[in-house]
């Protein structure tokens, strides 16, 4: 259940930058694009599995508390 709550969460979270993001409108230079892909040339995909539950409950709980996180003015840890 906790795994779940945890993929609500970075949901919630990932909804809401998308959303600044958005707004946002960034743009990355032509030198930052080519420097990043020199660096993350040799970067490899690595497979994982997280074991997640079917409570919608955890689900639905980590998310809107996710986005209220990334939508709060400070972060307390």
């Amino acid at each position: 259940m906790l795994n779940t709550y945890l993929v609500g969460f970075c949901d919630g979270i990932r909804e809401v930058l998308d959303k600044q993001c958005t707004a946002l409108m960034l743009v990355v230079s032509k030198e930052v694009e080519e420097a990043y892909k020199e660096h993350s040339a040799g970067f490899r995909n690595v497979s994982n599995k997280l074991i997640t539950s079917n409570d919608n409950r955890a689900f639905q709980v980590g998310k809107q508390e996710g986005r209220d996180t990334a939508t709060a003015r400070t972060i307390e840890g």
